[in-house]
């Protein structure tokens, strides 16, 4: 016999290092999926806040395209919808119900935001305030328009209180009479 007789190593992982690394790559893991989770729910957010930017901004574009030969049948009022109706007609009426449904089986009206149901219920309200006052000094009645978009809720906050904390957009607009 070889008194010089090399042990043989064993080759491999033992199970504490398996067991270590596979904590290490599940903490790695946990971490990219917290960050992927996060990542959906703020690009959810922004998409919600683009939507009622847009949505506002279009409701105070519509009743200038509205007021444009109707300013003088607009009333001071804080409860009315606007939105183009199937007819592709601007419709701008007093109401309480405030919804926006998103339209997807009329032809010629898939994609557009109506306050007439039939469509998708969108989670968005918009309302719009008119506010007759004489905003060039010359003694006729303009118009200060404001729109206001809210989702997330089914009130909506004081004018002051508008904000992305209160999940509310709002726009506004200047009609002068001409």
């Amino acid at each position: 016999m070889n008194r010089y007789h090399k042990k043989q190593k064993m080759q491999g992982f033992s199970l504490m290092e398996v067991v270590v690394a596979i904590a290490v790559l599940g903490i790695g893991f946990l971490g990219v999926m917290n960050l992927y989770s996060g990542s959906i729910m703020r690009n959810a957010s922004l998409r919600d806040q683009t939507t009622a930017i847009s949505l506002a901004q279009e409701g105070v574009e519509l009743v200038r395209e509205f007021a444009e030969s109707n300013l003088g049948n607009l009333n001071d009022a804080n409860n009315y919808r606007v939105h183009i109706d199937a007819t592709n007609s601007i419709e701008l009426a007093t109401s309480s119900d405030y919804k926006l449904y998103y339209s997807t089986s009329v032809i010629g009206d898939i994609g557009r935001f109506s306050h007439t149901s039939g469509g998708v219920d969108t989670g968005f309200l918009r309302k719009i305030i008119i506010a007759k006052i004489d905003l060039d000094g010359i003694g006729d009645l303009d118009a200060k328009v404001t729109s206001m978009v809210v989702w997330k809720s089914t009130t909506f906050p004081s004018e002051a209180d508008c904000s992305l904390s209160t999940n509310c957009m709002m726009a506004t607009m200047d009609l002068i009479a001409q």
